[in-house]
């Protein structure tokens, strides 16, 4: 055990050198590479209250789809450096940012809910995106939340049934549209769902009308709660 910690220090001192690490967010100097977000950004992002509006409504409308609670710490919002954090994420090839921030996210699941769950879900991208991109970042976040929570990460027993355009620029009654019958719970683990308790997991809660088609699949299925996370919601 002691060889390959000295093996590590070494490789990350070299690698602290040679390439100085920087706030993913706003490049400013950073104390390790074992960090990706400086003090200053962590501290200004704006954090969620339960009593907030935006997130009663966004609460309300998953409820409607059957997602029996909400849990997100921070806000997205325009030009800050969340929206950098996520777009690097996304975009960028960033994954580790998403397990980071994940961390963050496991960190207030656990202060909430005491009960519990069987498994964290995921959301699933569509295959023709998986290809896209190379990897899911709602997966990542995920890795992060059970890295906090060891929870089990399952990831395959919601799939996306069919393709749908990105929801970006749709309007709540498109996005709604956009993802009628977009999941579908997987048919050879149907066991596996019934009668448990599932995190669903995503990067950015809008209008919520993606995370409440897939816990519908989900609930359609058998499940007995869904309660959704993210690392932010938008305004």
């Amino acid at each position: 055990m002691f060889l390959p910690r000295v093996l590590q220090a070494a490789t990350d001192a070299a690698l602290q050198c040679a390439f100085p690490p920087v706030c993913f967010s706003c490049n400013m100097p950073l104390p390790s590479w074992r960090e990706r977000i400086c003090r200053n950004c962590l501290s200004a992002l704006r954090v969620v209250a339960v009593t907030d509006e935006v997130y009663c409504r966004a609460l309300h409308r998953l409820q409607s789809a059957g997602v029996l609670d909400l849990v997100v710490p921070w806000y997205f919002e325009k030009e800050g450096p969340l929206q950098t954090l996520i777009h690097q994420l996304k975009y960028g090839g960033m994954t580790r940012l998403g397990f980071d921030l994940g961390k963050g996210v496991g960190d207030l699941v656990a202060s909430r809910e005491e009960k519990g769950f069987d498994a964290i879900i995921p959301i699933p991208l569509h295959k023709a995106r998986m290809r896209e991109r190379g990897y899911n970042q709602a997966a990542c976040i995920a890795a992060g939340v059970a890295r906090i929570t060891r929870w089990p990460v399952h990831p395959r027993l919601v799939r996306r049934s069919r393709f749908t355009p990105t929801q970006t620029a749709l309007s709540f009654e498109e996005r709604q549209e956009n993802v009628i019958g977009a999941f579908a719970a997987s048919r050879m683990r149907l066991w596996t769902i019934a009668g448990r308790r599932f995190l669903l997991v995503d990067d950015v809660v809008t209008t919520g009308a993606t995370m409440g088609a897939c816990s519908m699949a989900l609930l359609a299925a058998g499940a007995r709660e869904v309660v959704g996370c993210a690392i932010a919601i938008a305004e």
